[in-house]
């Protein structure tokens, strides 16, 4: 048992786990602790060549804190478990994040992405008008639930699954982070609850810059197109409907 130890910024207390050592390979199960607010438990090995694995499961973690021990920009809070299965070769921080292999899922309820707000989001579409529709560091979006699937290999963070909840949208979509360079990409797509026209519009949002510096591209006009193509559509079977389009033009 170790009251506390630190990794770069991580700090673990109450750490406790039994160790045994066979054939080469030195391993920890049982493992118990806690950092940031949350549990950890589960198991993990290393043999002489560095070649580890992990098998742990996080509960209530808080993502702030997490994110702010590894040096990361990104502000997202909430509290977040997580299942995480990584295996390796290199203990030095470099080696590890280009080696690392396997698979995290996560979940967070009631959490808080910063610089994106999907409300001024929905503000545009109910206007028509995307003029002005800028974001900044103090906009947010709050979710009450938002869960995400990921695979890991060759440096990249792959999340090929995203999904969430907020009052004013639903969210899904995937994307790609550069463990090494910190680079992000990917596109996920905000079904709002505002409507035109009595339907709900689905806006595409582009991710792109870094994890420290995200950049979103907001594409309203290619949105509002999509659900004019919809009305035309079903206006052809319905040609009541066009005595509704024109409301998407005023």
């Amino acid at each position: 048992q170790v009251n506390s130890l630190k990794y770069q910024g991580l700090n673990v207390r109450g750490l406790a786990t039994t160790v045994t050592l066979s054939k080469g390979v030195l391993a920890l199960n049982n493992i118990k602790a806690n950092t940031c607010s949350g549990t950890v438990s589960g198991t993990a090995q290393v043999n002489a060549s560095e070649r580890w694995a992990v098998n742990v499961n996080v509960r209530g973690i808080d993502t702030e804190e997490l994110i702010k021990a590894f040096g990361s920009q990104l502000q997202f809070y909430g509290k977040a478990n997580a299942a995480v299965q990584l295996s390796g070769l290199g203990l030095e921080k470099t080696a590890l994040l280009k080696s690392a292999n396997g698979t995290i899922s996560l979940a967070a309820n009631d959490a808080v992405l910063k610089g994106l707000s999907l409300e001024k989001v929905a503000g545009a579409v109910r206007a028509k008008n995307v003029a002005g529709l800028v974001m900044h560091p103090q906009d947010e979006t709050r979710f009450s639930v938002l869960s995400a699937n990921a695979s890991v290999g060759n440096g990249v963070l792959n999340v090929r699954s995203i999904q969430g909840k907020a009052s004013v949208a639903e969210v899904s979509g995937h994307m790609n982070v550069g463990l090494i360079d910190n680079s992000l990409s990917g596109e996920v797509n905000a079904k709002l609850a505002t409507s035109v026209d009595g339907r709900r519009v689905t806006v595409p949002i582009k991710l792109g810059g870094t994890v420290q510096s995200p950049t979103y591209g907001i594409n309203i006009e290619a949105a509002l197109k999509e659900t004019v193509k919809g009305v035309l559509n079903e206006a052809v079977k319905n040609p009541k409907i066009l005595e509704g389009l024109g409301k998407l033009f005023r």
